[in-house]
């Protein structure tokens, strides 16, 4: 039994195949010739070349000054919250195991906790 759900999925997945052969189509049909590129193209007339030169209009649009003036009902607060320096312990307070050659490269490594 189809239910309307996989009848759906079905009519997308058939149009999407429709639409890939329909493009293959398209694309293996041989390219069209659209005119004779050869031919000279045609002089300017004397209407074109006397033809008057018309300005574009002003571009600039002059905004006059305007004041927004706005209020809220709630009033702000603002939080203030005091961030305290990492202190960084020392490494001779620390535990720490013995030094080893490192497995790429070159140089010493040891792990502390």
């Amino acid at each position: 039994m189809i239910t309307k759900t996989m009848a759906a999925a079905l009519g997308v997945w058939l149009l999407g195949f429709g639409s890939a052969f329909a493009l293959a189509a398209v694309l293996k049909a041989p390219l069209v010739e659209r005119g004779d590129k050869t031919a000279p193209r045609p002089a300017i007339t004397a209407v074109e070349a006397v033809a008057p030169v018309v300005e574009p209009a002003e571009s600039v649009i002059t905004v006059p000054a305007v004041t927004i003036v706005a209020r809220h009902g709630r009033a702000t607060r603002h939080v203030v919250v005091e961030v305290k320096p990492e202190v960084s312990r020392d490494i001779s307070a620390m535990e720490c195991g013995e030094e080893r050659e490192l497995s790429m490269g070159s140089g010493h490594v040891q792990i502390c906790e």
